[in-house]
């Protein structure tokens, strides 16, 4: 999804010196690709391409007139927290007698945090919910700031809150005190973190999407 300049002239300057190159693709859903050759240049002359869901390499296989794509499903080792649950709540300083709706990954527009927020803003007309359910974003992007903004003119703040980047080795607590799990994306290739919530046992409220459904 990125400017046709970068995978075109990255696919020249290995080519003149000779370093063979793999690309992973982690996102399906067919972007545009123009112009096209320029995109097709860089995969076409990879030593291999790797796709993280059966669905992208059947995808970009297609795309590229049958050239070979392998799947390799991520493969991140998924860990439980060993840590008491009233515990990591303290640490992160979260309300421990309220339930967690918790949100992992990039704060960009594809994985729609906007309209979670939303739906979760409309939610707390029920007062039952408004009293227990907080909302909890774990990851950083471009529209962190603008998701802030809307929650403090939407008188959220309460309830709603970022905690940006997570080292890796602490994102198996925020798994164990969520009690629910959401992934709005309009797609995926093969979401490392809902697999992680699904491993945790957590339910998961997700997007009849593909790479997730």
């Amino acid at each position: 999804r990125q400017t046709w300049i970068i995978p075109f002239f990255s696919a020249l300057i290995f080519r003149i010196f000779r370093k063979p190159y793999i690309v992973t693709i982690h996102s399906g859903g067919k972007p545009v690709w123009k112009p096209a050759f320029a995109y097709k240049y860089y995969f076409n002359h990879a030593f291999a391409l790797v796709g993280v869901s059966e669905a992208i390499c059947e995808e970009y296989s297609e795309r590229l007139g049958g050239k070979k794509v392998i799947y390799l499903p991520p493969v991140i080792p998924f860990k439980w927290s060993d840590k008491p649950i009233e515990k990591i709540k303290s640490e992160l300083q979260i309300d421990p007698d309220r339930k967690i709706l918790l949100f992992v990954g990039t704060l960009k527009g594809m994985k729609n945090p906007d309209k979670i927020i939303k739906g979760f803003r409309l939610s707390r007309r029920n007062q039952d919910v408004a009293a227990s359910l907080q909302l909890i974003f774990v990851g950083g992007g471009d529209m962190q700031e603008a998701l802030k903004q809307y929650c403090k003119e939407k008188l959220l703040e309460d309830c709603v809150f970022f905690h940006g980047m997570v080292p890796r080795e602490l994102i198996q607590d925020y798994y164990a005190i969520a009690d629910y799990y959401i992934i709005g994306s309009d797609y995926e290739g093969t979401s490392v973190s809902l697999l992680e919530a699904m491993y945790n046992k957590i339910p998961i409220i997700a997007a009849d999407s593909p790479g997730i459904n």
